[in-house]
């Protein structure tokens, strides 16, 4: 049986502490899906999900931080106290010791405290003593308002950084979509919804030259290379005019999707500050003036949805309106 968190007292710590930060969780495992179906694509949709993959495991990781350090702090000082002990115990006391060199009595002196340590860390009473240690670490660091509100700035990037992720993707896949298949740009274009967001741009004769006067192989840079997709409707726009997939319309209208991508404008144009914008897109509940706070658990949901949106929109894109097999680019 695992060791159990069985203290009281260790409970409400780590309660507390996870209202204000992130516990790693195994995201590798939450990514396989996209993994599995990047395998199948064509080599430049492929990187632009393994793109997408590497973003989400660097916003894990960061967000994460202060955490791992608490953790390694703690781990550093129960270890620190066990192999201190074993050294002491290693001195010599009598006559048969001076026959046992000091560097053996000292790598044994290791050896037994590792063992000893990995036996405490298994145990109900060691993971209540590490998991209390490194609660106390990070709840002490935010009674300065500073640290306090660097931990909160952590939590606001990581929204920022998981939406962006999944914009990044969006504009490259649907560029490397309308490049392979000029046809699907004639729907984007033509759709009376979609054509509020998109249109084809006026050229100059320097970049039709330079084009070679054949824009067949090169409309999703002119359309889309400038666009902006960071306003979820403007992705919704795009899937409705070229897709019939039904999943992947209900992953984009998905409500948490869309609480994502709301606090991220608010985080980016308004440091967090509520405004009628927000409070009208939102029923948010918070007066005008107030911040909005990200906790670790909203990070939680964003992260899968954000994962469930790439996996079905990487399902979506490699199929046009016309069912016109992606997968047929060249390498």
């Amino acid at each position: 049986m695992p060791p159990r968190i069985t203290a009281e007292e260790t409970k409400i710590l780590a309660r507390k502490m996870r209202v204000r930060f992130l516990v790693p969780f195994a995201i590798e495992d939450q990514l396989t899906e996209i993994t599995a179906i990047c395998e199948s694509l064509p080599n430049e949709l492929r990187l632009h999900g393994k793109a997408f993959s590497d973003s989400l495991l660097a916003v894990h990781a960061t967000t994460s931080l202060p955490y791992q350090l608490a953790q390694s702090k703690a781990s550093a000082l129960h270890f620190q106290r066990i192999h201190m002990a074993e050294r002491i115990r290693s001195l010599r006391v009598d006559d048969e010791d001076y026959a046992i060199p000091e560097d053996e009595r000292n790598r044994k002196a290791l050896t037994v405290a590792r063992e000893k340590y990995n036996s405490f860390s298994e145990s109900d009473d060691g993971i209540n003593a590490l998991v209390a240690d490194l609660a106390r670490t990070l709840l002490e660091a935010i009674e300065q308002p500073s640290t306090a509100r660097a931990a909160d700035e952590l939590l606001y990037q990581a929204v920022v950084g998981l939406w962006s992720a999944f914009e990044v993707l969006v504009r490259d896949a649907l560029i490397v979509l309308l490049n392979c298949h000029p046809t699907v740009a004639a729907q984007l274009l033509n759709n009376s919804h979609s054509k509020r967001y998109f249109e084809l741009p006026k050229l100059s004769i320097e970049e039709l030259s330079e084009a070679k006067y054949d824009l067949s192989s090169s409309m999703g840079h002119f359309i889309l290379g400038t666009r902006d997709f960071s306003d979820v409707r403007t992705i919704k726009a795009a899937f409705s005019a070229i897709s019939s997939d039904a999943k992947l319309i209900e992953v984009l209208n998905d409500v948490t999707l869309w609480d994502l991508n709301q606090r991220r404008h608010l985080i980016v144009h308004r440091r967090g500050v509520v405004d009628a914008k927000y409070k009208t897109s939102t029923q948010c509940q918070l007066a005008l003036g107030e911040r909005i706070s990200v906790t670790p658990q909203d990070l939680d949901k964003y992260f899968r949805v954000v994962i469930q949106s790439a996996a079905a929109f990487l399902k979506g894109v490699t199929m046009s309106a016309s069912n016109d097999p992606l997968s047929v680019v060249p390498e």
